[in-house]
């Protein structure tokens, strides 16, 4: 009972003093000043672990991680950087808790494995989240574009952080494999439903998120390294103008531009101009120029004109083909399946018949399983219509560890009188 009463005044803390605690996490850094007004809830909280002392000879105390996590994640503020290396100690915490249930399971102690399953379950639920936010961390990013600083190069920096980040966090995933997880949960139920259903299935989504929110981050990053690149040229420029302006005569030396090191193309390229030159059409010694200019688009444009009419003249012939059938090839899979039918009854007479016998006496080229997935689509078709089906049987076995799920062999038909008897 001291446990319960001791986290219900831990919370009655947070609660008298949240003002001061949501001031000092959100506007100081984490940082509680030492003053009169503030002793009493330094007082309580330092009773109750919430607050620290951080450096002796400075007049304030230092909020605790939990605290200052909890603020910044009702907030979904960017400081709370939760990283892989918090996710890899939770897979090790559930390494330990699959392996002591599996000293339990041996010794037989029921308590002990009742305990490690309730641990079991905590923990998956904690990895959960902790891959879950760090996710959205990710995807946070490509949002805000780093807007909590504000210079391109501290831009770039986190934005290779956050890739450097998103990899380790793609390399853990690439650890939790389904044989790894089966591993873990052994022959129990309970594990078997916590790793391979619950934990497996928020796996595979949130490495999906993780896949895309790393493409967007990739993507960004480009865009801030051409931002920067632009950023240069535009300096190089300002300077160069500003010199031309405080210095209207100066000639710039070529080996100066010819010998610098990373001299943008703008500056360094020479390209030959491309000079064009039109006639004055007021000019009268153009006269002649003009006419001949004239008289060859006129005649271009006649020739035009003629191709034009001989081609609306062509005659376009139109054939109706409005009432025509056209006749496609019937599948090879549906032509066996139609042969089946068609000859079931007359099998039935001789005795019982299997679907892969039929499969290999037909020759269809698709795998087994294609050719009895056809075969129960038939069936179920013709039952969804009502009409005559033959009586048959699914041989078939349980698969192991996934609870309702089988898998089919083959199908057997028989004839009624024969399914009965069976």
């Amino acid at each position: 009972m001291a446990r319960h009463d001791d986290a219900q005044r831990a919370l009655w803390a947070l609660y008298q003093h949240a003002q001061v605690l949501a001031d000092a996490c959100l506007e100081n850094r984490g940082a509680i000043p030492e003053t009169a007004e503030n002793q009493q809830a330094i007082e309580q909280l330092r009773k109750h672990r919430l607050i620290f002392d951080l450096d002796e000879d400075r007049p304030y105390s230092q909020v605790s991680r939990v605290v200052s996590d909890l603020m910044h994640h009702v907030t979904q503020s960017y400081r709370r950087q939760l990283s892989c290396g918090a996710a890899a100690d939770q897979v090790k915490d559930l390494e330990h808790i699959a392996n002591s249930y599996a000293a339990a399971v041996r010794t037989g102690a029921q308590e002990d494995r009742e305990l490690r399953e309730a641990q079991a379950q905590e923990v998956v639920a904690s990895l959960i989240d902790t891959l879950r936010q760090i996710t959205q961390r990710f995807t946070g990013y490509i949002h805000h574009q780093f807007s909590m600083v504000s210079d391109l190069d501290q831009r770039i920096l986190e934005n290779k952080r956050a890739i450097s980040e998103a990899q380790d966090l793609n390399r853990l995933f690439d650890t939790l494999t389904p044989n790894y997880l089966t591993g873990l949960a052994g022959a129990s139920d309970t594990l078997q439903y916590l790793l391979m259903k619950v934990l497996r299935r928020n796996l595979d989504r949130l490495r999906s998120d993780l896949v895309g929110a790393t493409h967007g981050l990739r993507e960004n990053l480009a865009k801030l390294e051409k931002d920067l690149e632009a950023r240069r040229y535009s300096s190089l420029i300002d300077v160069f103008l500003t010199h031309y302006e405080r210095n209207p005569g100066y000639t710039p030396d070529p080996a100066l531009v010819e010998g610098a090191i990373n001299v943008p193309d703008v500056c360094a390229t020479v390209v030959p101009m491309d000079l064009r030159a039109t006639a004055d059409i007021e000019d009268a010694s153009q006269a002649n120029a003009l006419t001949d200019i004239v008289s060859g688009v006129l005649r271009q444009k006649a020739a035009s004109a003629d191709y034009d009419a001989d081609a609306a003249e062509a005659p376009t012939h139109v054939q109706d083909s409005r009432h025509d059938v056209v006749e496609e090839p019937e599948a090879p899979l549906d032509t066996a399946l139609d042969n089946l039918f068609e000859a079931l009854p007359h099998l039935l007479e001789v005795g019982p018949t299997s679907a892969l016998e039929a499969y290999h006496v037909l020759g269809v080229e698709h795998p087994e399983e294609v050719w009895l997935l056809a075969v129960m689509q038939r069936l179920q078709t013709l039952m969804a219509d009502r009409a005559p089906v033959p009586p048959f049987e699914l041989q078939a076995h349980v698969v192991e560890r996934y609870s309702g799920n089988i898998e089919v062999a083959d199908v057997v038909f028989r004839q009624e009188e024969d399914a009965c008897a069976a």
